[in-house]
């Protein structure tokens, strides 16, 4: 044979052995197409196309995609042919049935074990059913999907279904009952059997950016956003914007937001927060272990609930003046009336603090965890709730028997041993007393040095609100040491300055501020600071060289700020303090020209002003009311001289519960 022969051989012999490893192991899958229909409950013999009985087969093993369909009846191993039984229904989707054996061929010059498969295809129905359902409603988000699967009767009855949905742009499904989100907004997903039957499911897709009902959240270049209109979801701890927490530097909750969700903002690493006017309610712990510095309070706000500002770096808070349910002083959070000490901002890096004159109750973990290692409590102060007072190695001054000393007990015994510590010691202080008065009155407020073991020289600086007091005049007790009083008695910052040649160990009044009340529609205390002298440029940064005895050695000054509580001309009530931590409750400030006594009555109504319930307390400067069981969408508040009295001795202060958020937790 020539060359051209021996090549057209070696062609065609490489040409055939293509062929046959199609044969073997290519043409049983073109069978895909041939589909064999069965009832659940039939039996089936496949009958093979090839003869795997004889001398040169080696095994013959049968294989079901699916036993819960289509199950292989008795031994499988070595058969020629097949036999099934139909158990289940497939649902429209098709079953393979398959033979994978082995044989002993001989290709030209290649002996050998070769390997094959035979596929077969089957759909298996039952009967067609007589009912069937799907859940009324689904929710996803345009990121996830969900599946759909129909419930039909009776039981084992043909679930095969065509799916469709009423808006493909809001939610889409497939043949299978997966339904995927695609964008915000309803879709009526229907499911129909094959004899005709039709059920349905209305999925609300959200947004997968969603924070509340109408809010969604965006984050870039450092800045968390929060948009839209009503209240953030609460929390439990994970957040969507977890993943990127240690990237947040800011947040901005744009206006039409009403509140904030507990844990919303916590251990992000957020430096500025911005907050809109609209924001009625801060849930708890929202801004704890954040990186804030300071935080502004807008007007709206009417609930922070308890330890929302707990970050170790904050070191002030500071309130609109138009919100009427809480104030600030220094960076001091208060109720409205400056009665409660609501938060020390944990971050402030002072060592000593002496609460105002004016408080009368410091509320629960007000100082928590703070960086201060001395405390004064005035007498002024009836009342810390539970943990007002909880600082590791703080020192509380005050008078023996005293709320002060109570709390720094119970904080002991929750320990287990002593982590703060109570003195009876008189500190070196300086003091504005606390005056009432109503608008219009002229006032004086004594300002007293007590603790003093000598001064020679004492620089104080007034400061107060030139909105609501104005400073008429600043008078010194001629007690042996020469006086000088400067700065614009308008500007809300007035110096005290007092000169000896020598120590000057007096205690007791050493001046007289009297001040006129011209803020109109203002009831409340408002603030007369006291602390060291600043300075003409503000350069003195921490009194020492400002507050000194003969040998020019610091006397170590404590500084109590006092003020005047402007009261109405008549009698008022101030709702204020409201809060939903442990069930809806409000406190309700009672301010008098006359005496306080008599009768409160909490009235609660529903949205068509129908009466729900009602509750007595007895009248009290500050008195707590509780209706979280109530419901309802409004709480008049009432003062009466007596129970028999029908005429109120003040108009009603009504409060609106439909603006206290409750929002779902996720």
């Amino acid at each position: 044979m020539n060359k051209d022969g021996i090549f057209k051989m070696r062609a065609l012999s490489a040409v055939m052995l293509i062929i046959a490893a199609f044969c073997l192991f290519g043409a049983s899958r073109t069978r895909a197409a041939e589909v064999t229909v069965l009832q659940v409950g039939d039996t089936y013999t496949i009958e093979s196309d090839r003869t795997l009985g004889s001398d040169d087969f080696l095994s013959a093993n049968w294989y079901s995609s699916d036993e819960d369909v289509l199950e292989i009846i008795g031994e499988n191993y070595n058969r020629e042919d097949c036999q099934i039984r139909a158990v289940g229904s497939s649902a429209g989707k098709v079953v393979r049935v398959y033979c994978e054996y082995e044989y002993v061929g001989v290709w030209p010059d290649v002996p050998g074990v070769y390997t094959g498969r035979l596929d077969y295809y089957f759909r298996v129905t039952a009967d067609p059913p007589q009912a069937v359902s799907l859940p009324e409603t689904a929710e996803i988000t345009d990121a996830s999907s969900i599946t759909l699967t129909p419930t039909v009767e009776p039981e084992g009855s043909e679930s095969a279904c065509t799916w469709t949905s009423s808006d493909t742009t809001v939610a889409a499904v497939d043949s299978g009952g997966v339904v995927r989100g695609v964008s915000k907004g309803t879709a009526v997903i229907t499911a129909e059997t094959v004899n005709g039957l039709k059920a349905s499911c209305t999925v609300t897709v959200k947004s997968s950016h969603a924070c509340g009902d109408e809010l969604e959240w965006s984050f870039e270049d450092g800045v968390l956003t929060i948009s839209g209109a009503g209240g953030m979801y609460e929390y439990d701890g994970d957040t969507p914007w977890q993943e990127c927490s240690e990237e947040i530097r800011e947040i901005v909750v744009s206006e039409g937001v009403t509140s904030i969700g507990s844990y919303a903002f916590s251990y992000t690493a957020a430096e500025e927060v911005s907050l809109p006017e609209s924001l009625e309610y801060i849930g708890r712990e929202a801004f704890s272990g954040c990186n804030l510095t300071s935080i502004y309070i807008p007007s709206g706000v009417r609930v922070i609930e308890g330890d929302a500002f707990a970050a170790y770096s904050l070191q002030e808070i500071n309130v609109s003046p138009d919100n009427s349910s809480f104030s600030s002083f220094d960076g001091v959070l208060f109720n409205k009336s400056m009665t409660a000490l609501v938060r020390y901002p944990q971050g402030r890096k002072a060592d000593g603090y002496a609460v105002g004159a004016f408080v009368k109750k410091i509320a629960h973990a007000a100082f928590y965890n703070t960086a201060l290692k001395e405390l004064y409590v005035p007498d002024s102060v009836a009342e810390i709730e539970y943990y007002g007072i909880s600082t590791t190695g703080l020192t509380v001054y005050g008078t023996g028997g005293s709320a002060a000393q109570k709390a720094v007990e119970e904080y002991n015994s929750f320990l287990g041993e002593d982590k703060m510590y109570f003195a009876e010691e008189e500190l070196p202080m300086v003091s504005v007393g606390i005056v009432s008065g109503k608008y219009g009155d002229t006032v004086k407020l004594p300002v007293v040095l007590s603790g003093n073991s000598g001064f020679a020289n004492l620089n104080v600086e007034i400061s107060y609100n030139p909105s609501l007091l104005r400073l008429v005049s600043a008078e010194s007790v001629d007690f042996g040491a020469l006086y000088t009083g400067g700065a614009d008695m308008d500007s809300g910052v007035y110096n005290m300055s007092w000169d000896s040649a020598q120590n000057v160990a007096y205690n007791g009044v050493i001046g007289t501020l009297e001040f006129e009340i011209i803020g109109e529609d203002f009831f409340a205390v408002s603030p007369v600071g006291i602390s060291f002298w600043h300075g003409i440029g503000g350069d003195y940064t921490d009194g020492i060289d400002v507050n000194f005895d003969e040998n020019f050695n610091d006397i170590n000054l404590r500084y109590m700020a006092g003020g005047v509580e402007v009261t109405p001309q008549t009698d008022l009530i101030l709702p204020a303090g409201i809060s939903q931590e442990n069930g809806l409750s409000l406190t309700a400030e009672l301010f008098s020209a006359d005496t306080i006594d008599g009768v409160v009555i909490a009235a609660v109504y529903d949205e068509n002003g129908l009466l729900l319930s009602v509750k007595l307390y007895d009248a009290a400067p500050s008195v707590d009311i509780e209706y979280g069981g109530d419901g309802g969408c409004e709480v008049a508040l009432m003062w009466f001289y007596d129970m028999e009295s029908l005429t109120p001795r003040c108009e009603s202060a009504r409060v609106p519960l439909g603006n206290v958020p409750k929002t779902p937790t996720v």
